[in-house]
């Protein structure tokens, strides 16, 4: 009898134990991987900024450069003063990633100058996430660029624009 209170003690402790100690999922762990980066230009990227007019121009550091001046190498100085241009296939945005990506094209909120789709150039814009551009991968969406100086001045241009992508604004 004392044999059977005591493996049945020993079994109730061992149980309890197990209970106390938890279920043997995996608390923390660590381990160091290798992990390969490697950088590229702006039109051999996952994400391509690729020059399809005589006024986007991959700089000397690999980025994508745009040029609405004697630098476009179209033989004028600039854009009319006063008057509204729209140049379209300006650059083409490529996705060679592995997901469908969201993008647009951030100007800091000029009124002087507007970026649409190369397809679809009649409103609304591609200025904010919530006008993203939906480009699977493997696709690639083309860029017009609306200039409006009727109403605003050359100063208003940005000097400086930020190409966006986000995964969760693809359908």
């Amino acid at each position: 009898m004392q044999r059977r209170k005591f493996l049945l003690g020993a079994g109730s402790l061992a149980a309890a134990g197990a209970a106390a100690t938890g279920t043997g999922a995996v608390n923390y762990f660590r381990a160091e991987r290798s992990m390969n980066v490697s950088t590229a230009n702006d039109s051999n990227a996952f994400i391509q900024l690729v020059s399809t007019s005589p006024y986007a121009s991959e700089s000397a550091n690999g980025t994508l450069q745009l040029n609405f001046n004697q630098d476009s190498n179209v033989g004028g100085e600039g854009l009319n003063k006063n008057a509204d241009s729209r140049i379209d296939g300006v650059f083409e945005i490529r996705n060679r990633g592995g997901t469908g990506m969201g993008f647009w094209i951030d100007d800091g909120g000029s009124s002087a100058v507007e970026f649409f789709e190369e397809q679809n150039s009649s409103y609304p814009t591609m200025e904010s996430s919530g006008d993203a551009v939906p480009v699977g991968p493997g696709e690639s969406v083309g860029v017009t660029i609306a200039f409006l100086l009727q109403e605003n001045s050359y100063s208003d241009v940005p000097n400086e624009i930020t190409i966006a992508a986000d995964e969760s604004q693809y359908p």
